[in-house]
């Protein structure tokens, strides 16, 4: 054959780059290039031209149409790479994080969507490791637009981390939708990503391709404007014009449509050749032996894929076929001879149809899209031979299983084929959810629902499939979906009398943070609970039960709907004690926590909190031992404890560490930026929380994103500055669940950032909550939020509500839930704070007080500015009325105090806090009575006694008598007659001066 490839012209800015990008990688400044451009733009065989020469290079392509599993791109390149590109002598990179992403993440990895982190997180490690080893590695991944939506992630993922490495990976794709659209803007932010856009050929490049043809130039300026300037195409017409001897086209006519130059290129072509282009295009990536993913490259130390590509790339392109090539699979689809596929290829490759490319043959997309489209041989009936033909080479792999679905989907819809496309849609959706990649395994569960009703199932039949349905959906973090299909399969178990699936119908959902979602899966627990109750019922093991009454009561405890939550969690950890279901036990050790809010449940709390560490480790769910220890970090900050806090916050740590579980790590970030915002290292706590939130928006968890902004919002609060306050936090909030939390912080917000009846009117609303029971530990969230706007809005009768919701907590040093948020410090605070609302000054003083030793006890230093700060307003207040000197002087030392500490720690909030009482106080002294003092002051003047002013002013005497008291002490004289003599001594006697006026006025 004619081994010669198309010539290649242009594109020398385009080559500098991605030359200049790898030079970079291989001095440690990693990154990402997008390369764009239509089909047949030649961005593949840009970047061949580009990183010719170098060393090492490997290659994923990512093929949706072919049903690829998740990761596909990305495991074909890891699988690729270098025995020397990796860290262990002799030790593939497949060896590694190949096999453990084969295998999938830990169950529990934060949830589906931190478990589908963490594999992208590995992957990612796997990489950045492999080219610190080699000294630079460019990973190449085709036809982004076709990608799954994991591997998408992970292209979001390695654009943050393969800064400063040694990595640098090259994408291409085309234009695509939204989603598409938005994943390439999000990369292309990443300070290491740069962005090539491929123009369609000049007519000066075209001249250039075309000018060793006869006629060549004079024909370019046709060829360019027919082609558009499409590599592809312009290669083909050239082929055309040197078979024609110079006619481009053929009579100057140059094919517009794909197909019709796709037809013409199969022309003059023998039939058996034609059947294997047509096979070739059909199997696409399939074309070519699928890697062992799951193979051991340890075992064969001597075997090297490099070792294979270097071979290939120094071979001319007709001195045989890529190791990779499944012969026989193609010969078997096409229903050729295998002897005769290598003749085949190398007709189709002369005739433009076939592309030697990195050492393999591959038709190209377009290509492929013009045979499917007009090739008559193209039809059900082959795709059922396709399909079948996979199925005997691949056997039971399971990765094979979303491609042998893509051929059995084209088979046409005869029961066998339906049969068969239900069979290896499940197979393939559950191999998703292992990878784990959620979305994915929701369309192929929905594909395989689909096949199945043309079928006419049996309920049971349907309902087991919806259930799986539902477990994809909430893998792909689509809830509400899920439980409208955990619904709809409860009702087809119950009619099919399977309880069983009931069961697994109701416990498929967990603690969704929704209200309304909550209430549906309580149902489904409590329509499971009674159907393994009826006579008949297919005998369930008690864990099953366990499972279910945990569930429930949790899901009762989360929305609020337990009449008595205390009493219902405690027997559900019983019961699941008795069982020993770990699962169940972690459910109900999480429910118990959530209800335990009084003072009292400090130590219940520290055992719940070993039992969910014990249990956790035990059972593989690391997450669930995190929460364990920050229910001990919880009850450490109540007994002001910060030696065992700090205790649990590292441990925590480790835990993270070992285990390298995204989910960990959120928790970890959020209970260090807790501990450092107690302590008043503020920039170190926005720093921590806002890399959790990344790490949260990473994870595609946009609960855990929120609690970020809700962190920046309270930091606000505590600065008193709103422009701590991220951008568009209105928005983040308001997509989240309406619960009261939300709701709250929402209006807290909004008060901060001044819109003052905004707020007003949402507290409104909020305010008749003070007057209920606190039942869980939200609603202690909801009380510390609430507490900041019934003092802003000087409200005393809800005042009075809130005061006697602290009051059993007036001796701790944080509440429940404080340990991943933000512990807000002596809870004295807060009561003391509602005291002096309701005009309770004694008692707000004294209290406090108190606060300020405790929040001493915890170094809580912005937290103690802020007390410093209520109590120097409240002694000032009672100064003024009938508190003495002494009152003013330890309101003064400790404005000063709180006001240098606030100064420190950058919390303007509290700093003119502080000033307003300095200058009251200095106001005070120029003039220290009240406006009524002075009424009283000017009648005293006037020489009129108790009765008679308390007459006028419409008082009792006695409050007269208290008022004339006051004023005597504040001006230091010792009776009426002293009195008198100090205001006419002043001049300040006489109506209308020094603001004393007659009351006739």
């Amino acid at each position: 054959m004619d081994g010669a490839r198309d010539a290649f012209v242009g594109r020398e800015a385009e080559i500098a780059l991605l030359r200049q990008a790898a030079a970079d990688a291989r001095a440690g400044r990693g990154g990402v290039v997008l390369v764009s451009g239509p089909a047949g733009i030649g961005k593949s065989r840009l970047v061949e031209e580009a990183l010719a020469g170098v060393r090492p290079v490997v290659w994923g392509r990512c093929v949706a149409e072919d049903g690829a599993p998740p990761l596909w791109p990305w495991l074909r390149a890891l699988a690729r790479l270098p025995a020397t590109a990796t860290t262990g002598a002799g030790t593939g990179i497949a060896g590694g994080a190949v096999r453990g992403a084969a295998a999938g993440g830990d169950a529990e990895a934060g949830g589906q969507a931190g478990a589908r982190f963490l594999r992208i997180a590995s992957l990612t490690d796997a990489l950045i490791r492999a080219a610190g080893d080699a000294g630079g590695l460019v990973v190449v991944v085709e036809d982004v637009h076709d990608a799954d939506e994991t591997s998408q992630a992970m292209l979001r993922h390695v654009a943050v981390e393969a800064a400063g490495s040694h990595l640098l990976v090259v994408a291409t794709h085309r234009a695509g939708g939204p989603v598409l659209t938005a994943v390439v803007a999000e990369v292309a932010r990443a300070r290491a990503a740069r962005t090539l856009v491929l123009p369609p050929l000049t007519r000066a490049e075209v001249a250039r391709l075309l000018s060793g043809l006869p006629g060549g130039h004079a024909a370019a300026g046709s060829v360019h404007e027919r082609t558009g300037g499409s590599p592809l195409l312009v290669s083909a017409v050239a082929r055309a014009m040197k078979a024609s001897h110079g006619d481009a086209g053929g009579g100057g006519t140059v094919p517009a449509d794909l197909p019709v130059l796709v037809l013409g290129m199969l022309a003059g072509l023998d039939p058996d050749v034609r059947r294997t282009a047509r096979a070739a295009a059909v199997l696409g990536d399939d074309l070519n032996a699928p890697a062992n993913l799951n193979a051991d490259p340890d075992a064969d130390p001597d075997a090297s894929p490099d070792r294979d590509r270097d071979r290939d790339r120094d071979r001319a392109p007709d001195a045989g076929l890529d190791g990779d090539l499944d012969v026989d699979l193609l010969a078997e689809v096409a229903g050729v001879p295998p002897s005769a596929v290598p003749g085949h290829l190398d007709a189709l490759a002369s005739a433009g149809l076939l592309a030697w490319s990195r050492g393999r043959r591959a038709v190209h997309a377009l290509v492929r899209e013009g045979i499917a489209a007009q090739d008559p041989a193209a039809g059900a009936p082959a795709a059922e031979r396709d399909g079948a033909a996979l199925e005997r080479r691949a056997g039971a792999d399971p990765a094979q299983a979303a491609r042998i679905a893509a051929h059995w989907r084209r088979a046409g819809g005869d029961e066998e084929a339906l049969r068969a496309l239900v069979r290896w849609a499940r197979a393939a959706a559950a191999h998703a959810l292992r990878a784990p990649a959620g979305p994915e395994a929701a369309r192929l569960s929905r594909e395989a629902l689909n096949a199945l009703d043309r079928l006419g199932p049996p309920p049971d039949e349907r309902a087991g499939l919806l259930v799986e349905l539902a477990r994809a959906e909430v893998a792909a973090g689509e809830v509400r979906p899920a439980v409208a299909h955990c619904e709809e399969a409860a009702g087809l178990a119950a009619l099919a009398g399977r309880a069983d699936l009931l069961a697994a119908a109701a416990l498929v959902v967990g603690g969704a943070g929704d209200p309304a979602v909550g209430r549906k899966v309580a149902a489904l627990c409590d329509r499971a609970l009674a159907a393994l109750e009826e006579p008949g019922a297919v005998p369930s093991p008690e864990a099953v039960r366990a499972r279910l009454v945990a569930r429930r009561t949790y899901l009762d405890v989360e929305t609020g709907r337990a009449e008595d939550a205390a009493r219902a969690s405690k027997l559900a950890l019983r019961r699941a004690e008795e069982c020993g279901d770990p699962f169940a036990l972690l459910d109900a050790v999480q429910a118990r926590a959530a209800v335990l809010v009084h003072p009292d449940d400090a130590a219940e709390r520290r055992r719940l909190g070993d039992l969910a560490i014990r249990t956790g480790l035990r059972s593989g769910r690391p997450v669930a031992a995190v929460r364990g220890h920050l229910w001990r970090v919880d009850a450490a900050y109540q007994a002001a404890d910060l030696a065992a806090a700090d205790e649990g916050v590292a441990a925590i740590g480790e835990l993270a560490a070992a285990t390298r579980l995204p989910g960990a790590r959120w928790y970890h970030l959020r209970a260090a930026a807790a501990r450092a915002a107690l302590a008043g290292r503020l920039e170190e706590a926005r720093a921590l929380s806002g890399e959790a939130g990344d790490l949260a928006r990473r994870m595609e968890d946009r609960v855990a994103a929120a609690v970020s902004v809700m962190f920046a919002g309270v930091l606000g609060v505590v600065r008193g500055d709103p422009g701590e306050l991220p951008r568009r936090h209105r928005d983040v909030l308001a997509a989240l669940p309406r619960t009261p939390l939300t709701e709250a912080a929402r209006c807290l917000f909004l008060h901060l950032e001044g819109d003052r009846d905004e707020a007003r009117s949402r507290y409104e609303h909020l305010r008749p909550s003070l007057r209920e029971p606190v039942t869980g530990v939200r609603s202690l969230g909801v009380l510390q939020y609430l507490t900041e706007l019934v003092e802003a809005f000087d409200d005393a009768e809800a005042a009075g509500w809130a005061y006697a919701l602290w009051t059993p907590w007036r001796e701790a040093g944080g509440l429940p839930g404080a340990a991943d948020s933000m512990c807000g410090g002596a809870t004295a605070r807060a009561a003391g704070r509602m005291a002096a609302v309701m005009g309770r000054l004694d008692d707000a003083v004294v209290t406090l007080r108190a606060a300020a030793e405790v929040n001493l006890r915890l170094d809580a230093r912005p937290w103690l500015a802020h007390t410093w700060a209520d109590l120097a307003r409240v002694l000032l207040r009672r100064s003024r009325e009938g508190g003495g000197a002494d009152d003013r002087a330890e309101a003064a030392a400790l404005a000063r105090r709180a006001r240098a500490e606030a100064v420190r720690l950058a919390l303007p909030g509290p700093v003119a806090r502080a000033d307003a009482v300095l200058a009251a106080l200095d106001a005070d002294r120029r003039d220290p009575l009240t406006p009524r003092e002075r009424e009283v002051a000017a009648l005293v003047a006037r020489a009129l006694s108790n009765r008679q002013i308390a007459d006028l002013l419409v008082l009792s005497e006695r409050t007269v008598e208290s008022h004339v008291r006051n004023v005597l002490a504040k001006l230091g004289v010792s009776n009426r007659t002293e009195l008198v003599a100090r205001l006419l001594r002043t001049g300040t006697g006489q109506d209308g001066e020094a603001g004393i006026s007659s009351p006739e006025r």
